[in-house]
């Protein structure tokens, strides 16, 4: 009886241990507002930046297309040429989330 009871705290005591495990909590996430963006060639666009941890940083896929400075947790995308690409944010503790630009010709 001392066996199985034993062997019953050492079940329940695992079950503790894997119910506390890190990995079940949710993973932290950037949010952009708005989630896309359209500028015209030589104008500025403002993105919001929510979640994570700052400070930010960011990068654009191309820099030929659109380039991307970030302050606090605006991030400004200005269009250079005609197309489109992606800026991605990343965090502190290196969480990214991004966001498309299209840079349309001047009218």
């Amino acid at each position: 009886m001392k066996k199985l009871n034993y062997l019953t705290g050492i079940f329940f005591l695992s079950l503790l241990f894997v119910a506390c495990d890190k990995k079940d909590e949710p993973t932290p996430k950037l949010t952009m507002t708005p989630s896309s963006v359209e500028v015209k060639i030589s104008e500025e666009a403002t993105v919001k930046v929510s979640g994570g941890t700052t400070p930010y940083t960011v990068a654009s896929a191309d820099t030929t297309i659109a380039t991307a400075t970030v302050t606090a947790s605006d991030v400004k995308v200005a269009g250079v040429k005609e197309g489109q690409t992606t800026i991605t944010v990343t965090d502190k503790n290196k969480v990214q989330g991004s966001f498309t630009v299209k840079v349309t010709g001047e009218e």
